[in-house]
């Protein structure tokens, strides 16, 4: 039985820093090299400051892209301002009687 618990247990830690540790550096250093601003989220800086990404919510409106997920907060694409979405724990008539 001991022949076999520490070659697994050793295989099992190998295999959790190569998995958890090493690939995901690797990964993340090819890609830095590779694509310096894609990796790095392609952020959009005003002012010094983060304050988006070019990413998210992007307009896809070109006949060889499938439909994007049509917004409901138009003019202004995923304004949270104009969202329905409720903070409190009132019921409203949308939601279900308790």
């Amino acid at each position: 039985m001991k022949n076999i618990i520490r070659p697994v247990l050793v295989l099992f830690a190998a295999m959790t820093v190569i998995t958890g540790g090493l690939y995901p550096v690797v990964v993340t250093a090819i890609g830095h090299a590779a694509f310096a601003d894609q990796a790095s989220g392609s952020l959009i800086v005003k002012d010094g400051k983060a304050v988006g990404s070019e990413l998210i919510g992007q307009q896809f409106d070109a006949p060889q892209y499938f439909w994007g997920r049509l917004s409901a907060t138009a003019p202004n694409p995923y304004n949270a301002q104009a969202s329905r979405a409720r903070t409190s724990d009132r019921p409203t008539q949308r939601s279900p009687t308790r």
